[in-house]
């Protein structure tokens, strides 16, 4: 919920805003990308390899260009350039999860308290896949 908020973003996709560094201008193209397509969007916390799995297996990358020329206005040239940024976005979040640092941790804080300050992310993360 609280990716939904700051994003802007229905909850269902709110683990889009949690990709470091997409902004939610592109987290929102992505939604738009996995509703077209029909494709469920990935958990909260879930790799963000296994998102971008998702991307290349099933061809997404071409209607992202497209959502990109419509949504904003750019020239081809330009829509690719944005695609291609979004791609490398992506691809360093490789070994990352889809969640936000900052709201993971807060609700790491709310459920265990200043001991969650010691846990990893990866700890972190399963501390909220389990409540």
């Amino acid at each position: 919920i609280a990716h939904a908020v700051k994003y802007g973003i229905r909850p269902e996709y709110g683990s889009l805003a949690g990709i470091k560094g997409i902004g939610h201008i592109r987290a929102n193209l992505l939604k738009e990308v996995l509703i077209e397509s029909k494709v469920n969007p990935p958990g909260i916390g879930e790799p963000t390899a296994s998102f971008l799995d998702i991307m290349e297996s099933e061809k997404l990358y071409d209607l992202l260009l497209e959502k990109v020329i419509d949504y904003r206005s750019l020239s081809t040239e330009r829509a690719r350039e944005e695609v291609g940024k979004i791609r490398k976005i992506l691809l360093n979040n490789r070994r990352g999860y889809m969640v936000d640092d900052k709201i993971l941790l807060a609700f790491g804080l709310f459920l265990e308290g200043p001991s969650a300050m010691k846990r990893t992310k990866k700890e972190l993360v399963e501390l909220i896949r389990w409540s």
